[in-house]
């Protein structure tokens, strides 16, 4: 249910694989400093080419990043680089953790899902309450089998807790 890392890949099997319908997860996600445009964040195992949620997507500057979406190979066991979806929120690399709220729904358009990111919505509430930050709907998500983590090093920890999948908003955020 929570991760902090300074360097590497690890990932977990979900207890049932994602793949049609509407999915939500939500995490809280931080990093305590810049590692240097490394791709550092949250990956969705698929057998694969699948999502990715962090940081080194667009590098900014010292102080803050990119907070992006990306597409990576889930399928090595040492951290992989990340074609940029979506990155244009400019974040600060702190203590203090961003609520990341992930809205999926499969197949809307042939093999293409709709992917929404909210960050920081509205926490205990029916929806996010906020303007999705990110929705991309030209990629293929496939069957999401498990959560990953990966630091691909510069020193500096991710931090992840409080993951949840549901398939609603309000099953992730209450």
């Amino acid at each position: 249910n929570s991760l902090s890392s300074t360097s590497g890949r690890q990932s977990v099997n979900l207890a049932a694989p994602l793949s049609s319908g509407t999915k939500w997860i939500s995490f809280l996600f931080n990093q305590t400093g810049n590692n240097g445009g490394n791709i550092c964040g949250v990956y969705f195992p698929n057998g694969g080419s699948g999502l990715f949620f962090g940081y080194g997507l667009s590098p900014f500057s010292p102080a803050q990043g990119r907070l992006g979406l990306g597409s990576t190979d889930t399928t090595s066991a040492s951290p992989q680089s990340a074609g940029n979806l979506a990155s244009t929120f400019l974040a600060t690399f702190s203590t203090t953790p961003y609520l990341v709220a992930m809205e999926i729904e499969f197949n809307t358009s042939g093999v293409f899902d709709t992917v929404k990111v909210y960050l920081n919505p509205t926490a205990d509430a029916a929806s996010p309450g906020v303007a999705a930050t990110y929705t991309v709907t030209t990629f293929d998500v496939g069957t999401i089998s498990g959560i990953g983590f990966q630091n691909a090093g510069g020193g500096n920890a991710i931090l992840v807790d409080e993951i949840r999948v549901g398939d609603s908003y309000a099953d992730v955020v209450s």
